[in-house]
């Protein structure tokens, strides 16, 4: 029996003595009274040792409880949405031409849709090689347009832009329209995707289309009073449908628009030339405004591009009559090369 007791003061001794020397020889009971009383002491204390050690630790879990879980963190709202690398909106955003400003109009582009979408969809080379062939053909075709019909493009223009009425600008534009011939029909669009490989012309055409749509969709709800309808501007609805296509009323405005671009390069080109010449005879600010004068009324005179070989000699002679003998003659070393 003694050794039954003494065996379980060994096991119990080290806990009591790491407690303050509960138990043990000399402990509560004594070495031969080691019963309940004193089991219960033990398990108390250790109990209260193990809580303690638990508020210590805390996160570390010796108490057995899980760790309270942070609050998730709130949104900025200023912050936007987040864009993940390789995806998000963003990259999910098909692409367009379209762009509206603060007032949510449309951004106008200050050249072709069918050129500004090849350059969008980010064709290589070799997808766009003949794209670019035909874009380069028509701008020869546009700057010939506009030097054969410079009158008539100035009075459709001059008409359109003063709120004429449909009976005044219908013949301009039918006659404006055979002259543009193939730059009209079929459409740039068709044309340019024509040439594109099969797997692009979709989304070209896409891209094409809603931007022709935008632009169509604003000029009509601010038209006043209205243009005329061409032949063959019958309502989408009761024609085929063709992609990227646009009504024949939309695709003379956009080449009416691109010859415009087209003048005022030229326009700018020559004032440059001008300008250089100017400088080159050595002309002070009086005698340049005097030629420069001297070549606006010639072009209005003449018809602007289509001056014969009588009048810009008639123009020259004018022009050296405002030099001095020297400018004369570095004036006319200048033009001998042009």
């Amino acid at each position: 029996m003694r050794i039954k007791q003494t065996n379980q003061t060994m096991r119990c001794g080290g806990t009591a003595r790491a407690i303050g020397g509960v138990g043990g020889a000399g402990g509560v009971g004594g070495a031969g009274g080691l019963g309940r009383p004193w089991r219960l002491a033990a398990v108390m204390a250790v109990g209260t040792l193990l809580a303690a050690a638990g508020s210590a630790v805390g996160a570390w879990g010796m108490t057995g409880a899980e760790p309270e879980p942070k609050p998730a963190a709130k949104p900025d709202p200023m912050s936007g949405p987040k864009v993940e690398p390789g995806g998000g909106e963003a990259a999910k955003a098909p692409a367009s031409l379209v762009k509206r400003d603060f007032d949510g109009k449309l951004e106008r582009l200050d050249r072709r849709p069918e050129a500004a979408a090849l350059d969008l969809l980010g064709l290589t080379a070799e997808e766009r090689a003949g794209a670019d062939k035909l874009l380069a053909a028509r701008a020869v075709k546009v700057s010939e347009l506009l030097t054969e019909h410079y009158a008539l493009f100035l009075s459709l223009q001059g008409a359109r832009q003063g709120g004429a009425a449909a009976e005044e600008l219908r013949p301009k534009l039918r006659e404006f329209r055979e002259a543009a011939g193939g730059l009209v029909d079929p459409p740039l669009a068709q044309q340019v995707a024509a040439t594109l490989p099969e797997a692009r012309r979709a989304e070209f055409s896409r891209v094409v289309g809603e931007y022709i749509r935008a632009m169509s969709e604003e000029d009509a709800a601010t038209r006043r009073g209205g243009e005329p309808a061409m032949e063959g501007d019958r309502p989408a609805a009761r024609r085929p449908e063709r992609a990227g296509a646009a009504p024949m009323r939309m695709e003379l405005n956009l080449l009416l628009r691109e010859v415009g671009r087209t003048l005022g390069a030229m326009v700018t080109e020559r004032r440059e030339r001008m300008d250089e010449m100017l400088k080159a005879v050595g002309a002070s600010d009086e005698q340049g405004e005097k030629i420069r004068r001297l070549a606006r009324e010639a072009a209005a005179e003449g018809g602007g591009m289509n001056q014969t070989e009588a009048q810009r000699a008639e123009l020259a002679r004018k022009i050296l009559d405002v030099l001095t003998p020297e400018q004369r003659r570095k004036w006319v070393e200048a033009t001998r090369g042009r």
